[in-house]
């Protein structure tokens, strides 16, 4: 999460998360006496949270209740917040955590419900991103103005989107073409400017859409922050310091084309980012002359039947990244410039048959089967240099076969969802020419390596109220396969080590959706729990080199609140609220039942809309419990509780204009109102008290 104050105690901090739940809760009475909500507008600006339910049926809803049991939450990007960033528009939802590794432009990795950034699944438009080499893929690749809209998974990933599954997904849905243009500019506090220009058109009857979008950032990012020395519980040897080495500059474009011919959907995808910045690092071990240049395009080609009935997917990408570090800055690399090159190409086949089944209801529907099967693959490549001394070419291929089925008894308001998934790896990985440690011997590999998993899922979906309570349960196991990093080693210190076994991840969550349409209240209370065995840490096993070893196992379990409403005077609430317990599963005594690091128990957050004609104010409270930064849960290692406080303000104004004018939003914003202190998050400062402006034309 991003800075805020520290609160003194627990129970202080408890108590600033509980008094707004309690306020949120309060009767609907109370809430309806002070005037008719049912009155309110929907909003235009609005960067909450809404919770959904996935549809993967190929016709229009008709039944009352889900037809699906995959219950995600929906973050709206395109209508958010101007000069936020992705990951910061995505730690509002509950169970899911950003570490930030920095401000703007640096690594930003998800973590669900107490996961791993490896565990958590990145797609785009339903499509699998993979990351080889280290496993998590950096949300700061993954440009906001690309994207319409967020759906997060927890727990129970749609076996359709093949590919191994883990603790959770997010999955990116693109912007689609409309017709006109629209213009985004923002800037704020440390030299952050940038904008995004998009060019929609619809042709030969709205059959044809086309989309460019071009969008640029920088930022010096030189921004005070409290060294705590490494010491959160000692305040005496607390000293202000500025960031250094931060700065980045980036720029981009996508490009979208729709077309749809008679039975047939034919969309493509491209796009391209470039980031050039300093690599400034953690306190302790800060670098502050290395610059970091990263590049990555891709393209999607989907081609679907109208009906649905069946789905072509193929994708490619290609991403370089160059580290300048001369002064040997950067851990124990050697000097000089280390190149990597890491490219992909994916295929995709999805059958997706309605059934009809003789069954029926009261209302005479008869019970359908939707059945989702098909096969997928994968290669990837990933090559490094150092000073142009070329390192063996890496390959992994990967082969997925899955299906998934919807059963839906209308009779009994119950819709089922197994789920199955069988996926192989094979790795090709030779020896490092010359060796990656100088005074180490690396055998070459005599044989690929290959990994073989097969992963079950089941979700159901009760409606005990039509129209408004559903009870949902998911339940599913998933595995994690290493990464080249953890297999193989890399140069700078990292043993591998090829005995390595895919970490097992189980899952289940059980809970209540209720929904009140003339209301305007949704809400969602879920109790979950995660296991995971053969849990994959580095471990340090000399005084400049470390190895991946599987020691053990972790548990999370935990409560997720979501909720929505309206209020009087036009106002409108979200409110997410998690509450976890992760703790060391493993059999090591030393650890066993301790915290996980950096996961704090307890997060909260409570945002604010008023919609007072063209005004819009509107504020954001976020709370965030203490948490360990260490495995021996040292009393000097515990981070204290914080809290955040953002303040925004937007107006409105409708310009005339052909085709029914346009739609002009300024906004301003006050990030972090509650003090200028800021804490590090895994030894990575964060920018205190900020301001931002946007300026948004469509």
């Amino acid at each position: 999460m991003a800075v805020s104050t520290a609160v003194s105690t627990s129970g202080a901090g408890l108590l600033r998360a509980a008094l707004p739940l309690a306020c949120w809760l309060l009767p609907g009475s109370l809430w309806l006496a002070a005037g008719d909500v049912r009155a309110a507008p929907e909003p235009i600006f609005d960067g909450g949270v809404t919770d959904t339910i996935v549809v993967s049926a190929t016709r229009p809803l008709t039944l009352s209740f889900p037809v699906a049991p995959a219950v995600v939450t929906v973050v709206p990007l395109e209508e958010g917040t101007g000069g936020a960033d992705l990951a910061e528009l995505l730690e509002q939802v509950a169970g899911l955590q950003i570490r930030r590794y920095g401000g703007l432009g640096a690594q930003a990795l998800p973590s669900i419900r107490g996961s791993t950034a490896a565990q958590v699944a990145i797609l785009v438009d339903g499509v699998p991103l993979a990351d080889a080499q280290d496993g998590a893929v950096d949300l700061a690749d993954l440009p906001q103005e690309r994207f319409a809209r967020a759906e997060i998974y927890r727990g129970l990933v749609p076996a359709a989107t093949g590919g191994p599954g883990g603790a959770g997904a997010i999955n990116l849905v693109t912007r689609e073409a409309a017709a006109g243009s629209s213009l985004r500019l923002f800037t704020g506090s440390f030299g952050d400017l940038g904008g995004r220009i998009s060019h929609d058109a619809l042709l030969a009857g709205g059959r044809l859409r086309h989309q460019l979008t071009l969008h640029g950032r920088r930022s010096d990012l030189r921004y005070p922050f409290l060294d705590h020395n490494q010491t959160l519980h000692d305040e005496s040897d607390d000293r202000e310091r500025t960031r250094r080495n931060a700065q980045f500059a980036e720029y981009g474009g996508f490009l979208t084309e729709d077309w749809d011919p008679a039975g047939l959907r034919l969309q493509a995808r491209a796009g391209y980012l470039r980031r050039d910045g300093g690599r400034p690092g953690p306190l302790g071990h800060e670098s502050p002359h290395a610059a970091v240049r990263r590049q990555r395009g891709d393209g999607h080609l989907s081609l679907q039947t109208a009906s649905g009935l069946v789905r072509l997917d193929l994708m490619a990408s290609s991403c370089e990244e160059r580290l300048h570090d001369d002064l040997q800055e950067v851990g124990w690399d050697p000097a000089g410039t280390v190149r990597s090159l890491s490219s992909e190409i994916y295929a995709r086949g999805v059958l997706a048959p309605r059934l009809a089944l003789p069954w029926s209801g009261r209302d005479g529907r008869e019970a359908e089967l939707q059945l989702r099967a098909g096969l997928d693959g994968r290669r990837q490549w990933y090559r490094e240099s150092l000073n142009g001394e070329t390192d063996p070419l890496r390959a992994r291929t990967s082969v997925t076969a899955f299906a998934e089925a919807d059963l839906e008894l209308p009779a009994t308001r119950l819709v089922l969802t197994p789920g199955w998934r069988w996926t192989r790896a094979e790795d090709n990985f030779p020896a490092l020419v010359p060796p990656w440690m100088p005074w180490l011997e690396e055998e070459p590999l005599a044989e690929p390596h290959v990994v073989q998993a097969v992963t079950p899922s089941l979700g159901a979906v009760w409606e005990a109220v039509p129209g408004r309570l559903q009870a949902v349960a998911h339940a599913a196991r998933n595995v994690r396969l290493p990464t080249w990093v953890e297999l193989f080693g890399h140069r700078g210190g990292i043993d591998g080590n090829r005995e390595l076994r895919p970490e097992t991840i189980k899952s289940w969550d059980a809970g209540l959706q209720w929904r009140d349409p003339l209301e305007g209240t949704r809400l969602r209370l879920v109790y979950f729990q995660v296991r995971t065995a053969d849990a994959i840490l580095f471990i340090q096993n000399s005084q400049r080199t470390s190895q991946a070893w599987n020691f053990g196992a972790v548990r999370t379990s935990g409560v997720e609140l979501e909720g929505a409403r309206r209020l009087p005077g036009r106002l409108r609430s979200t409110l997410n609220l998690t509450w976890q317990r992760a703790r060391d599963d493993g059999p090591d005594p030393a650890y066993h039942g301790k915290e996980l690091p950096f996961l704090p128990s307890l997060e909260g957050r409570l945002a604010l809309d008023a919609y007072w004609g063209a005004w819009q104010p509107g504020l954001a409270l976020t709370f965030e419990g203490h948490n360990f930064r260490d495995r021996y849960n040292a009393v000097e290692e515990r981070a204290p509780p914080r809290t955040l406080l953002n303040l925004k303000l937007a107006r409105n104004w409708s310009l005339p204009g052909r085709g029914g004018g346009r739609l002009l939003t300024l906004t301003a914003e006050l990030i972090n109102t509650t003090d200028n202190a800021v804490y590090d998050v895994e030894g990575y400062p964060l920018p205190g008290r900020s301001y931002r402006f946007s300026c948004y034309l469509r």
